[in-house]
């Protein structure tokens, strides 16, 4: 799926990890990216019942978003695109039709409070 963003199946349960600890898991483009790609994998298959939302961070699920992705000095079409990306991985999570659980170790912060 993506290199911060890790998906897995067992026993019918689809497990999503966001993995870019050195981030603190910001919602970059990239991770959204790869959490949306995911939602839409274990949504479409039929073998996944249930899912859960992890992360690879021992303190943090995630701090939210990647500001730097947002800052002045970014295109707007491309901040555009990024604030797309939350109301779609809002969305997915909300039509996925399976139950979802965020398995939260530690601090959810920011825009991660509507992912949790």
């Amino acid at each position: 799926m993506s290199e911060v963003v890790r998906y897995e199946v067992e026993d019918g349960v689809a497990t999503i990890t966001l993995d870019d600890p050195d981030t603190r898991n910001s919602l970059s483009p990239a991770l959204l990216d790869g959490l949306l790609g995911s939602l839409r994998t274990a949504g479409e298959d039929d073998a996944v019942r249930c899912v859960v939302l992890a992360s690879s961070h021992e303190k943090v699920f995630s701090s939210g978003a990647n500001l730097g992705a947002f800052g002045a000095d970014v295109a707007l079409i491309h901040r555009y695109e990024g604030t797309k990306r939350f109301v779609e991985v809002f969305k997915a999570i909300g039509e996925l039709g399976k139950p979802t659980i965020v398995a939260a170790n530690g601090h959810v912060l920011a825009g991660s409070l509507g992912i949790a």
